[in-house]
């Protein structure tokens, strides 16, 4: 599990762990911008203290929480204060706060279903997809850092790093006019996929979450329909979903694939805009020629990109990251 401390200590039961850094990051998000740093949270009836040491960094360990109402001060649990918290939300700003409010207590569900899923399933090794995989709070400065929507339960477990999820990539072979990208024949470079895609086309490898949704997009569909798109079903081995979710691992390979996916997580949908792909390849080469001008250091860049031509939709867009 992450190594938030929300208090003075971390409770072993996931429900009384997911309300206490649910609670923690709406605090911090709250303090930080809506009240200038001062540990003082309106709340129905009165309003609720953080009682703990002052850092310059943040929200520390706190020693207590105090409800302050018209009979006085009184200690209250984590789960009590977010949903008071939570409450005043919905009742004092409208809709975008009943959003809100929502969105709030499913990331808290979500991090206690998986915190209780780690507790049977203990991490791997400490190596590199064990601590992608270990981000189990979320953003610990956003008010609803689990937040998912766009993938169904099963897919949310076959596909995230939070369930470990690992998975095959659609491969398309399409008319080489169609293919826009960095290098034409990018796709071959990855594991299990140096295949022929048959005269006068290429290869564009596709998250299947993204293939699923997108090639019921009518401008898809009658691109497959005429053959300028052919579907060759799942290829190559397994990927590891790493801490984005849209971003996908091997060892194996010379490249992570940062995916356009049709889901929304925390407060935004992960898609790939074409300018950000641009700038990212231009970045790429400025920071190619700074090499070995700074003994180890070394910049992860954005690149090479490949997306389906005449689609406006980024959807199918697959760059991949150095």
């Amino acid at each position: 599990m992450n190594s938030i401390s929300p208090g003075r200590a971390t409770p072993r039961d996931p429900d009384s762990w997911a309300d206490l850094v649910s609670l923690r990051a709406l605090i911090i998000s709250e303090i930080r911008e809506l009240r200038g740093g001062r540990p003082i949270l309106p709340v129905a009836g009165g309003w609720i203290e953080v009682r703990g040491r002052a850092m310059a960094t943040g929200l520390g360990d706190w020693d207590a929480l105090i409800h302050h109402g018209p009979g006085g001060g009184r200690p209250i649990g984590a789960a009590e204060a977010l949903a008071l918290m939570l409450d005043r939300l919905s009742r004092q700003h409208g809709a975008q706060g009943r959003a809100l409010a929502r969105r709030v207590r499913a990331s808290r569900q979500r991090i206690a279903a998986i915190a209780a899923a780690r507790m049977d399933r203990p991490d791997g090794p400490p190596d590199h997809l064990t601590a992608e995989q270990a981000m189990i709070a979320g953003h610990w400065m956003h008010p609803c850092p689990k937040a998912l929507s766009g993938m169904t339960l099963p897919e949310e477990r076959a596909m995230t790093p939070d369930w470990r999820g690992a998975l095959r990539l659609r491969l398309l072979s399409v008319v080489s006019d169609l293919i826009e990208a960095t290098a034409p024949d990018l796709a071959r470079d990855l594991p299990g996929m140096d295949i022929d895609p048959g005269p006068g086309r290429g290869l564009l490898p596709v998250h299947p979450l993204a293939w699923d949704r997108a090639r019921h997009d009518p401008r898809i569909a009658a691109l497959i329909a005429a053959g300028a798109v052919t579907d060759l079903g799942p290829m190559g081995p397994g990927w590891w979903a790493t801490s984005s979710v849209r971003t996908l691992w091997r060892p194996d390979s010379p490249w992570q694939l940062k995916t356009s996916l049709p889901v929304t997580i925390t407060n935004s949908q992960r898609v790939n805009r074409r300018h950000e792909m641009l700038a990212g390849a231009a970045m790429a080469g400025r920071a190619g020629a700074l090499s070995g001008r700074f003994g180890p250091l070394r910049l992860v860049a954005d690149s090479h990109w490949m997306t389906l031509r005449p689609v406006s939709s980024t959807h199918l867009t697959l760059p991949t990251i150095a």
